[in-house]
């Protein structure tokens, strides 16, 4: 027995060897998916979680679905999950919303759907989220952001309710995302609370204003009467905020409807716009004795004049030509007053008020006030983009006007240089010398008055021949065919929106631009909420993405947010000419 013993030991130990030398005996490895997924099946641990999400294993998404439906390391799942990246796990993340006890993997999981674009059909899961009045504000927001993405209309009420709660308890981004899905949706119950939205911030001064007045584009016409109602200074929500936080004096509350009745401009609208820009308030004594709130007044009272010209040029009525003259007209007025009525009646488009302009021209100016300078030459240029090139006296007249004011400028700055001839005080003589740079500037931007002239006389009134001047050399020839361009007839619409289209897509485009690519764009922009139609409204949806990606990729500080504010101006247009 004990021979046998002694013969069996080394007999057994070279077996043993042997079998672990066979190759179905092998030992794991641990950097392997299979070996992680093993681990997870059995062990269930967070750093095979993890590491199967840092190797991106697609085999591993039905067993960490299977773990997360198990109930542990939920939150760390999630970050697998979304690291891995195959939409398979989308139910999972839906889940994950609806899970109250990991805030952060429900962040999460709502920001990936979107990403996947995988969270259309599911509607009623996301609908019991959003009504749990327990779920917290992570969960709802992620929730609200993939059904601001895919809208349903039975998640109206539920939206509604959203947008109506009180910002100082609710997170107001929780409200711009509903405002998105109402938007989307059309809800024309929802214009009450979208204009009251547009006064609305929270604690920390953050507001949904472009999410409300977006949807309120999208919604269309069935807004205009609030709105109106609004600037009119009738609408009872809007005025119990205004009075309870102290903004119902100054024109913010005009100013601000105003802005939006430009998205959705409306004959309708046209004497309350009148109405708004003539008004002058008077500064109340409690206000005057404070500068801060002083200040505050006098801008919102700029504004308010600002926006509702702007809101009127969009609707293109004669009937406001008579008093943005009149306000042009008014010495009383603050020059942004003035100056804004001047750049809006060009705008507005109507030949009736050429004269009104070449009126303002004839006015005599100080040698040594820029101020009066600067608005003569604004006048000149809206009576350039204005005047049609069948009135051939006006045209003349506009000319020799030009002529006259290049002449006197030129004596002026000939009078300077004579008087630095004379005087040795050199801060006086830097001050002269400043004087000639200003006029001899004034005298270039006449030029482009000039050549506006010749481009009216070569054109005539057709449109065609502005379209082909949309690419020119000169900016100042880009300028007047954006602006003949948004004030094309009925039948001349369609050909003044291709061209419109082309320009603003150049724009985009440009691989490098210039400091007055974003003013042509703008004109181009004007033109085109008004030519803009139901069945342009998907062009302008692919200039609004050019846009954004644009302004994604810029890296110049001044064209990015020019690119990122011309997306959201796109926005607004394609949402409001679906209505036409």
């Amino acid at each position: 027995m004990e021979r046998t013993a002694r013969l069996f030991g080394p007999l057994a130990f070279g077996l043993l060897v042997t079998l672990l030398a066979l190759p179905g005996c092998e030992q794991a490895d641990p950097n392997s998916v299979e070996y992680q997924i093993q681990q997870l099946k059995e062990k269930k641990t967070k750093a095979s979680i993890m590491k199967l999400g840092d190797m991106k294993a697609k085999e591993a998404v039905e067993p960490l679905m299977a773990a997360y439906d198990e109930g542990r390391f939920r939150g760390d799942i999630i970050a697998a999950l979304a690291q891995i990246g195959d939409t398979k796990a989308t139910p999972t993340m839906i889940a994950a919303i609806g899970d109250k006890s990991e805030k952060e993997a429900a962040r999460l999981a709502g920001t990936t759907l979107l990403e996947w674009g995988t969270g259309e059909g599911n509607t009623d899961a996301l609908l019991a989220v959003l009504q749990d009045p327990s779920a917290p504000n992570e969960n709802k927001y992620s929730a609200l952001q993939v059904l601001a993405e895919y809208p349903d209309p039975k998640a109206a009420p539920a939206l509604l309710r959203t947008l109506k709660a009180d910002p100082d308890i609710q997170p107001i981004a929780m409200a711009g995302l509903a405002a998105d899905a109402l938007g989307k949706l059309k809800v024309e119950k929802a214009v009450g609370q979208l204009v009251r939205c547009l006064w609305l911030d929270d604690a920390l001064g953050r507001n949904a204003v472009a999410e409300c007045r977006r949807a309120l584009a999208r919604i269309g016409p069935a807004a205009v009467p609030t709105l109106i109602k609004t600037i009119e200074r009738k609408n009872r929500v809007v005025e119990k905020r205004a009075i309870k936080l102290k903004f119902d004096k100054g024109g913010i509350v005009e100013a601000k409807a105003a802005e939006v009745l430009f998205d959705q401009p409306s004959p309708d609208a046209v004497d309350a716009l009148i109405t708004s820009m003539t008004t002058i308030e008077e500064m109340p004594p409690s206000v005057a004795n404070n500068p801060q709130k002083a200040q505050a007044f006098v801008m919102g009272g700029v504004q308010r004049v600002i926006s509702s010209a702007k809101a009127l040029a969009a609707v293109g009525d004669a009937r406001a030509v008579k008093p943005m003259l009149e306000v042009a007209g008014d010495k009383e007025r603050p020059l942004e007053h003035k100056l804004a009525a001047v750049q809006q009646l060009a705008f507005l488009g109507s030949p009736e008020a050429v004269g009104g302009l070449l009126d303002i021209l004839d006015a005599d100016v100080n040698q040594y006030d820029p101020v009066s300078q600067g608005f003569r030459l604004q006048a000149a240029l809206a009576a350039a983009n204005l005047v049609p090139a069948s009135d051939k006296r006006a045209v003349a007249k506009l000319e020799k006007q030009i002529a006259d004011i290049e002449k006197q400028t030129k004596a002026w700055i000939e009078d300077n240089e004579e008087k630095i001839g004379k005087v040795e005080n050199p801060k006086l003589k830097e001050g002269l010398q400043a004087d000639i740079k200003g006029w001899n500037a004034q005298l270039e931007n006449f030029a482009e008055v000039g050549a506006k002239l010749a481009v009216i006389k070569e054109c005539d009134d057709q449109i065609a021949c502005y379209a082909g001047k949309v690419s020119d050399p000169s900016v100042a020839v880009q300028l007047l065919a954006a602006y003949r361009l948004s004030n094309a007839k009925e039948g001349d619409r369609a050909a003044a929106r291709e061209a419109q289209i082309k320009g603003i897509d150049a724009i985009i485009a440009k691989e490098k631009l210039t400091i007055d690519d974003p003013v042509v764009l703008n004109v181009l922009m004007f033109g085109l909420a008004r030519t803009a139609d139901g069945a342009t409204a998907p062009k302008v949806a692919e200039l609004q993405k050019k846009a954004k990606a644009r302004g994604e990729s810029e890296k110049n500080k001044v064209f990015q947010g020019a690119m990122k504010g011309a997306a959201y101006t796109l926005d607004l247009i394609a949402g409001s000419a679906a209505h036409r």
